[in-house]
Formats: C-alpha cells, structure tokens, sequence
C-alpha cells in the first residue's frame, strides 16, 4: 500500500495549477495531454451531447494544444470519449491521437481503466510526461491515479468547475454527491487499484 497516497487521500483536496504547464518542456519535446471526463452520456443515443463540464475540459485541452504549437511542443492528445465529442464539436482543430472508452458492453468505464489505457498507448510510444485535464473535484485522484501507472505529471493551467445534472452517473449531478462519491473512489485507489 502507498501510505503517501492514502494521506494525501484523506487529508488533500484542493488541487495545484501551474501557470505555465509546458514550462519545464523543451522545443520538440513529448507530452501527453489527458482529457478525463466527467459528464458521462449514453453511446447509443444518436442525439448526445458531451455536457457542460466536459466542454470545460476540452477548451483547456484545446489552450493547451495552441500554447504547445506556440512552444513547439509535441503534444499527444489523449482523451475519453465525451471529451472527444467536445472536442469535435468545439475545437475540431485539435488532433486526438488515441479516444479512451469504454470496452465491449460497459456502460461506463473507471478512471484507473482510462488512465491504464492511456498509459499503455503512451509506453509504447515511450512518453512518460502528462498534463491531466479534469473537474476540479477529480482532479487529484486523476493525479495520483496516473502517477501510480507511471506518469510523471504537470498540473494544467486550470480545472472544469461545472457539474453535470444531465450526466447519466448520478454522483455528477452536485458538488455533494460527488464528494461522497470522491471518497469511495479515493479508498478503492488506495486499497484496489493497482496498475497490471
């Protein structure tokens, strides 16, 4: 067990910004940027839509991607399928490499098994930096999360804010439910959730 992650896990909440993510990355360099839902829709539904907080989402990952080309950056965009709907609806400039979803017939597809399909994508292209884009409320777990697969992470510029009552995961409807949720999913990190 990582008594690090369970402290933090107990006693942290808010989460760090870095003005400037892309700082430590010299010209040319690799990064990965890592769209992590929150909002979550219906694949089968011919008329969804991504949802507020993950159009959030995609307009940072779409600021990360033009601050990257400005710094001459290579970034490699990662990001879980609502997110790519915004960002195809909104920011269709931005290049997704690899769209994280959901495997087979599950309906929705946890934060360990994105980040686990996102770093097996990037060890094989032998990419270990990662800026994690998520809801200001998932965002440390999303941190930790992928530290504990193998990234080294950078904090993003800034965090979604907005909640998602027309999710179809009840625990983003509010700030309440998803703290109560935050924190069975921050004991199943510590106490399950380990990288195969």
């Amino acid at each position: 067990m990582n008594i690090g992650v369970l402290w933090k896990s107990l006693t942290t909440f808010r989460p760090l910004t870095n003005t400037d993510p892309l700082d430590e990355c010299k010209p040319n360099a690799t990064v990965a940027v890592i769209g992590m839902g929150f909002s979550a829709n219906n694949m089968d539904d011919p008329d969804r839509l991504p949802g507020k907080s993950n159009e959030q989402i995609a307009t940072i990952m779409a600021e990360l991607w033009h601050y990257a080309q400005l710094r001459h950056v290579n970034l490699v965009v990662l990001t879980q399928r609502e997110v790519a709907e915004a960002l195809e609806i909104k920011h269709s400039e931005v290049s997704i490499d690899l769209i994280l979803t959901e495997i087979g017939s599950e309906k929705h597809i946890s934060s360990h098994d994105i980040l686990g399909q996102a770093w097996k994508y990037c060890s094989r292209h032998y990419v270990t930096e990662a800026i994690v884009v998520a809801h200001r409320m998932h965002a440390l777990r999303a941190k930790w999360n992928a530290e504990m697969w193998g990234f080294k992470v950078h904090p993003p510029h800034r965090y979604a804010s907005a909640f998602a009552p027309e999710s179809t995961q009840w625990h983003t409807h509010n700030a309440l439910a998803f703290f109560f949720w935050e924190m069975l999913s921050r004991a199943k990190l510590v106490l399950l959730d380990r990288p195969d």
